[in-house]
């Protein structure tokens, strides 16, 4: 296209960041904490981090970056054996949000494929095209690390002779 669309502003990661890791890294804490999480799973989460509540506190109000502090944590979604319960459901939440809060506002959202990138998208690919079928949209590509691709397009372009000038 030729334009550009933004339907609804982006107010940044701490209040508009729905199926990041950020988002699951939160979740999963305050489900913890809440007591929301599956025993077996919350056994191994308290064994996998310091979840003591002063150390959590500083990493979020006095340290830098706690938005990748929190991302860190989504990573024991993907690890070992796949709850298809717990998890999936803690995927499908963030997702529904995503899709609701950001893909749904632009009118062409049902024309086109949907494109996701990052790692949280690679590793929850089918959960999202569950997701992206039941409310009637297509799914596009997912990238797991854009620069990937980047570094293939400008290997293919050195390997090839260079046009006149």
């Amino acid at each position: 296209g030729t334009e550009v669309h933004i339907p609804i502003p982006s107010l940044g990661y701490i209040l508009m960041d729905e199926a990041s890791g950020k988002y699951l890294g939160s979740r999963l804490i305050r489900d913890y904490f809440y007591k929301n999480m599956p025993v077996p799973i919350s056994s191994n989460f308290e064994a996998r981090y310091n979840l003591d509540p002063d150390e959590i506190k500083l990493n979020l109000y006095q340290r830098s970056n706690p938005n990748a502090y929190l991302a860190s944590f989504a990573e024991f979604i993907f690890m070992g054996d796949f709850d298809k319960g717990y998890f999936h459901n803690l995927i499908k939440d963030g997702l529904y949000e995503f899709i609701n809060c950001r893909i749904l506002t632009y009118k062409e959202a049902k024309e086109v494929p949907i494109h996701f990138v990052g790692s949280i998208a690679h590793f929850s690919k089918e959960i999202i095209k569950e997701c992206l079928m039941e409310k009637n949209l297509e799914m596009g590509n997912i990238v797991q690390r854009p620069i990937d691709g980047l570094i293939d397009f400008y290997r293919e372009k050195l390997k090839s002779p260079p046009g006149p000038i």
